[in-house]
């Protein structure tokens, strides 16, 4: 698509950002075009308006939730979608920020922005890629004894600040230089328009186009098939809806009389607490000891993400007390058909567990991963429909459905090269958390690695107790897979 200074070179006519009042008028010099002239003329300043024009887009019901939670508890940074890249070497600064202008003009979603209309309906409105062009900030840490540590303790303020989806923008990135070609990058968006694998393609995307930027040529990307919003439409407007609603009636049997969250109770009481968004503690389960739960969990039809589920619950059921345990797992939805697009696809599913005092553990494994089959096979039905129709009205807007999730982590994780750039994502700490108790886990060379997040009312003692009691669980499973549920709460009884 042309720009304004296009029209002026090829019809000698002053575009809109360039042209003043003064002889000769714009008139006489349109006279003098032929008919084909003028037809171009038009065809070209038409194209012009509609990329710059905002287009309004139909939203989804899981952004629309969000959305719903943003305006009910404004200010806050539950619904962040942070990482930082920490990049030694030699930087190109200006080929960076034109790399990530490339990215907002790529992506639509990235210029969107919510507004709601006087008839109470919420739109997406999409920015044309010249509105707004994206700017990366900058800082450079001054003579520190630690500038790596300042700049951290930077970027993270920086991530944990809101965002206001009714103006935008709804990202930002923080460019910090540590000391000499030591700098850390942090990149925020909002969940209304990323996910975990959206991450993973902007920094892919983004290392492509900073070395075409730099090697002074154009980056050979895929073009993209389609685009958020056309996916939402057809998904949730259009044919797509039929599949949707058919795994609402399977939702509608499958949680009837489910108990809407886990008691906690026992993870509260007297002692320290975090910080008024959350915390976080550890979790890492030695490769060895991973690989003896991975035949297990394979011998018992379930992935190993199931089992570590399973053991979660079993967990949960021994601190509660209750025989059923709703877990909520995040679930991305994009498709092959989203394949390279960006935009929040995650729509979250409900296992629901039944832990029974007489069965074996490897059954409750068993049982974990039939159900989580069973959710996948289903997860069509936007998590937000799901709680309106199978469970009634919401209880709030941030957990309408279950307090304890189990997530697998897939944003990326790992070293990239950008020419002279050595490029590691670099751990951030938790600022805010949409769950009381979630445990996120990621599988690494070393074995499994993760964090169970909880929110600030629970006590920290009470949750690094939780996370210990994890790591011992699966060793103890792979060591005796057929202990029973009633052997462990009496075993965790010794334990503590």
């Amino acid at each position: 698509m042309g720009s304004a200074n296009d029209v002026e070179q090829e019809f000698g006519i002053p575009g809109e950002s360039s042209w003043t009042p003064g002889p000769p008028p714009l008139q006489q010099r349109v006279d003098k075009l032929s008919p084909a002239q003028r037809l171009l003329l038009q065809r070209r300043a038409a194209g012009l308006a509609h990329h710059t024009a905002p287009t309004r887009h139909r939203i989804s019901t899981t952004q629309f939730g969000i959305w719903l939670h943003e305006q009910i508890q404004p200010g806050g940074a539950a619904y962040n979608n942070c990482a930082v890249l920490r990049l030694r070497g030699e930087l190109d600064g200006s080929a960076l920020a034109a790399a990530l202008a490339r990215l907002q003009s790529r992506h639509a979603v990235l210029r969107s922005r919510y507004e709601e209309d006087e008839e109470g309906q919420v739109w997406a409105v999409v920015d044309g890629p010249t509105i707004n062009p994206f700017q990366l900030r900058t800082a450079t840490m001054s003579e520190d004894a630690r500038p790596h540590e300042g700049a951290g303790e930077l970027i993270a303020a920086d991530c944990a600040d809101s965002f206001d989806l009714a103006t935008g923008p709804i990202w930002r990135a923080l460019l910090v230089r540590c000391e000499g070609g030591d700098w850390l990058l942090g990149v925020a968006l909002h969940h209304i328009v990323s996910d975990g694998t959206s991450l993973g393609i902007l920094f892919a995307e983004l290392g492509a186009q900073y070395l075409a930027i730099t090697a002074g040529h154009a980056a050979r990307l895929p073009p993209l098939r389609t685009s958020f919003f056309q996916l939402v439409e057809h998904r949730e407007y259009g044919p797509g809806r039929i599949a949707a609603d058919r795994a609402l009636q399977h939702w509608k049997a499958r949680l009837a009389g489910m108990p809407r969250e886990v008691n906690l109770d026992w993870l509260c009481g007297e002692g320290p607490r975090p910080a008024a968004g959350g915390a976080a503690v550890p979790v890492r389960i030695d490769r060895a000891v991973m690989e003896v739960f991975d035949r297990l969990c394979g011998r018992c039809g379930a992935s190993s993400f199931s089992g570590i589920a399973a053991m979660f619950a079993l967990l949960l059921h021994v601190g509660s007390g209750q025989a059923t345990i709703p877990l909520v797992t995040p679930v991305d939805s994009r498709g092959a058909e989203g394949a390279g697009v960006v935009g929040c696809f995650v729509n979250n599913v409900v296992l629901r567990l039944e832990v029974e005092p007489g069965m074996g553990v490897d059954e409750l494994i068993r049982r974990s991963g039939a159900e989580m089959v069973e959710a996948l096979g289903h997860h069509q039905a936007p998590f937000g429909r799901v709680v309106a129709q199978a469970t009634g009205p919401r209880v709030n807007a941030q957990r309408p459905l279950g307090n304890v999730a189990v997530v697998h982590n897939n944003a990326p994780d790992g070293a990239a090269t950008w020419g002279p750039l050595c490029v590691r994502r670099q751990p951030i700490a938790v600022s805010a958390v949409r769950f009381d108790v979630a445990l996120s886990i990621a599988r690494h060379p070393d074995g499994l690695r993760g964090d169970v997040e909880f929110a600030p009312h629970l006590r920290t003692r009470s949750v690094h107790a939780l996370a210990d009691d994890l790591v011992w669980l699966v060793k103890r499973t792979g060591a005796d897979p057929r202990c029973q549920v009633s052997d462990v709460a009496a075993l965790l009884s010794e334990r503590r």
